[in-house]
């Protein structure tokens, strides 16, 4: 079974899971954690259900597929020029910025989803040249499944970053 868009995007979606997805104040999420308790976080969040209901669809209606799956990219994508104008809801943290190398895995699942489901746009419902997902496929999604119990267990706490200490400057003034 060839490898394609499907599973990569799935393969990135599990990957950011584990990933250090956002930082708050003292504490850091890896992307389970943001899936698992996005619901309480905003908006955002609803950007998964879009992405699944794209999967799901890929095969017997191409173009809404592609449609969600856009819908999907925006709304995730809307907190980077949100943190442009300070209106994200994942701040900056004394540890660094908010939005961690999870956050952009999860966005790069989405847009390989979109450039492969591009191709599939015009074919007719149920095609055969669309794409199954696959066992590989399957098993990524299991993977996911599994991921989100695992966010409420000690192992996939991340280490606490401590703040570092502001030395004040002597030569400007202790500014």
């Amino acid at each position: 079974m060839p490898l394609n868009y499907l599973t990569l995007s799935l393969a990135c979606y599990l990957t950011c899971l584990f990933l250090e997805a956002c930082a708050r104040e003292h504490d850091v999420m890896r992307g389970m954690h943001a899936l698992a308790l996005g619901v309480l976080g905003g908006s955002f969040w609803y950007a998964n259900p879009l992405y699944f209901a794209a999967l799901v669809m890929h095969r017997k209606q191409p173009r809404v597929a592609l449609y969600l799956g856009c819908a999907a990219l925006l709304l995730s994508g809307s907190m980077v020029p949100l943190g442009w104008f300070d209106l994200t809801p994942v701040p900056d943290s004394p540890n660094g910025p908010g939005l961690l190398i999870g956050y952009y895995v999860w966005l790069l699942a989405m847009a390989l989803f979109i450039l492969g489901q591009w191709r599939y746009r015009q074919e007719p419902a149920g095609s055969s040249r669309v794409p199954l997902l696959g066992w590989p496929g399957w098993v990524l999604v299991a993977g996911i499944v599994v991921s989100v119990p695992l966010a409420f267990t000690p192992w996939s706490k991340v280490p606490f970053r401590s703040v570092p200490e502001q030395v004040p400057c002597i030569e400007c003034g202790g500014n």
